[in-house]
């Protein structure tokens, strides 16, 4: 079987039995050549050079003028004059140990401890642990990225380190779940609507069994300074407060 890459990435696994033959990856400057093997390729148009990344077994890797076999956890690089690199070991996989397992925000901030000798990152998450299918595929020069959360549900976050040869590293996978709480919704007092006195009552809907709020109330819509007043409520979806000084205000709250 041969494939042609002409650009981008591709990860392949060739079943060790004796009804799979031979499968070749071809880019414009080598040949990836697996059988019984786990291992990626790669082709950038814009340096004409292909990156080849074992992962279990050992690949063959020829170029114009000469070839090498690339064992299980080492890669090389070949650029355009056809000529392989001796194999160079990959980086180890990074530990994503310290992020949750759960996350409740609309957001994903993922952070974890640099690799050495990495000068990039790759970050992909897939809603299955055998990445099939790939929902997001992107890469960070520091050892920390942002990203939109996906749905709730389960999801599967996989992390390598790219070391200044283009190669990339060991894959960390970490299975993860999406949980956000609903917000809920303001209901008193409305937008716009004056209280008068120094006493004010504060309402919400979605209460849930054993749910705990966090209010609060500030004189800028960007909630910062002295101004600012906060309450951890729990049990019921209303506070009152007392000694509201006039002006004017506003407040949030969210669950916990």
């Amino acid at each position: 079987v041969q494939l042609g890459l002409d650009q981008g990435r591709v990860q392949t696994a060739v079943k060790p039995h004796g009804d799979v033959g031979r499968v070749e990856i071809r880019t414009p400057v080598a040949i990836c050549a697996a059988r019984g093997t786990r291992c990626r390729a790669a082709f950038d148009p814009a340096t004409r050079a292909a990156a080849d990344e074992a992962l279990a077994g050992t690949v063959a890797v020829s170029g114009a003028r000469s070839a090498v076999s690339v064992p299980a956890d080492f890669g090389t690089r070949v650029e355009s004059n056809g000529t392989p690199i001796p194999p160079v070991r990959l980086l180890t996989a990074p530990d994503l140990s310290g992020i949750s397992a759960t996350t409740l925000t609309l957001r994903l901030r993922l952070q974890w401890p640099p690799v050495g000798g990495a000068v990039r990152y790759r970050i992909q998450l897939a809603p299955d642990p055998r990445f099939r299918t790939v929902i997001e595929d992107t890469t960070s020069t520091s050892a920390r990225l942002s990203l939109p959360a996906p749905p709730d549900g389960a999801f599967w976050l996989r992390v390598r380190a790219i070391d200044r040869l283009g190669l990339e590293g060991l894959d960390a996978v970490k299975a993860m779940t999406e949980d956000r709480l609903p917000p809920p919704t303001p209901l008193s007092p409305r937008p716009g609507a004056a209280v008068t006195g120094t006493r004010a009552a504060f309402s919400w809907s979605g209460a849930a069994a054993g749910a705990r709020y966090r209010w609060q109330l500030a004189r800028t819509p960007g909630f910062a300074g002295a101004a600012t007043l906060e309450r951890v409520i729990a049990g019921k979806s209303d506070v009152t407060i007392d000694g509201v000084q006039p002006g004017r205000y506003v407040w949030r709250v969210a669950v916990i």
